[in-house]
């Protein structure tokens, strides 16, 4: 496991402070790549809490508590010999954060399988049908602010799981494509900052 970065997150108010400064990063990770506000189902937001968090207690190896109406999604999820085949736990749920730009986010999972380092993104939907968005930016910021503190880890590869009632799939993503969305992200990002 890597030693966790000095980030402190406050659910709250979704910010992230960079400890050694007590500096609150002004933006996360989410707003940069997606600068439009929510306004989508607070009840999907829960949904893909409590999903994470059973993931996030498998990988780890504790005892997972599952809520019996998200059965339909970690039933499926939670069975998955992809997860069976991680040999080593480099971070769950971290927490991240770019002093110089000022941003902060949580990557879902960073693993080992054999020599490969794997970040993955976890999505849940509604359905096998929803529409899926790639999240290539939102891969490429995690990679990119793991390389900046822990440079004898960076990713070789980039995954999303998408979890739906009664099944996952598991897509790789390319990881250069990932970086380079985040860069095209955050060019974008810094010139609505300047119209302001």
């Amino acid at each position: 496991m890597l030693k966790p970065l000095p980030v402190e997150f406050n659910e709250q108010e979704h910010s992230y402070c960079w400890l050694p400064t007590q500096e609150t990063m002004l933006w996360s990770i989410s707003q940069v790549v997606n600068p439009r506000p929510y306004n989508g189902d607070p009840s999907h937001a829960i949904r893909g809490h409590s999903i994470h968090r059973s993931l996030e207690l498998l990988i780890s190896g504790q005892e997972v508590e599952a809520p019996e109406k998200y059965w339909d999604w970690t039933d499926s999820l939670l069975n998955q010999s992809w997860f069976d085949e991680i040999d080593e736990v480099l971070a769950l749920e971290a927490r991240l954060a770019d002093p110089k730009r000022s941003i902060g986010g949580s990557c879902d999972g960073f693993v080992r399988k054999g020599n490969r380092k794997i970040l993955y993104d976890l999505k849940t939907k509604i359905s096998e049908e929803s529409r899926r968005v790639k999240p290539y930016a939102q891969l490429g910021a995690y990679t990119d602010l793991l390389s900046l503190h822990y440079r004898d880890h960076q990713p070789d590869e980039a995954w999303v799981v998408w979890s739906f009632p009664g099944g996952v799939d598991f897509e790789q993503l390319d990881l250069q494509q990932c970086l380079d969305s985040w860069e095209g992200a955050w060019v974008k990002h810094e010139a609505r900052q300047e119209l302001f």
